[in-house]
């Protein structure tokens, strides 16, 4: 009895200590970005909401003498996910940004429950998607013994 007590405990404490980050960090990796009058993040295949949404993909640039991935927005605003040569962040799910005008500030990943989707948000309130989940499904929740998401 004890021993299942802890093994719940272990998982529950696993999942809510999950980081958000983008799924691959890797170039040529793509991700749309929504502005703010494109509203609906999650995507639908056979219905395109958005025919003009921007799509941007992951590049090797050099910031800070380093060889850094990142990710450029319409709005001129450079994402830095990962360089080279530097292995913890800070901040885990956490990025540095540097703006139009060159200064430097730190966005992190957040859950937009009602779309289901993981998002970085911008200064310029642009918001990179980084990952949506199926309808119906929370990530941070599921059923110990199944391992099932929750019913509705």
């Amino acid at each position: 009895m004890i021993l299942v007590v802890v093994f719940c405990g272990a998982v529950v404490v696993s999942v809510q200590s999950q980081e958000l980050r983008l799924q691959e960090t890797k170039p040529g990796v793509c991700y749309k970005i929504h502005t703010p009058e494109q509203p609906k993040l999650y995507p639908n295949p056979r219905k395109p909401l958005y025919p003009n949404l921007h799509q941007s993909c992951t590049e090797w640039i050099k910031h800070d003498k380093m060889d850094c991935l990142s990710l450029k927005t319409q709005n001129d605003e450079v994402l830095i996910l990962s360089c080279i040569g530097v292995k913890n962040r800070r901040r885990p799910g956490c990025y540095k940004i540097v703006n139009r005008d060159k200064r430097e500030e730190i966005v992190c990943q957040k859950t937009d429950k009602k779309e289901g989707c993981n998002v970085i948000t911008t200064r310029t309130n642009l918001n990179i998607v980084v990952g949506c989940f199926p309808r119906g499904y929370s990530p941070s929740l599921f059923d110990v013994r199944t391992r099932k998401p929750p019913r509705e």
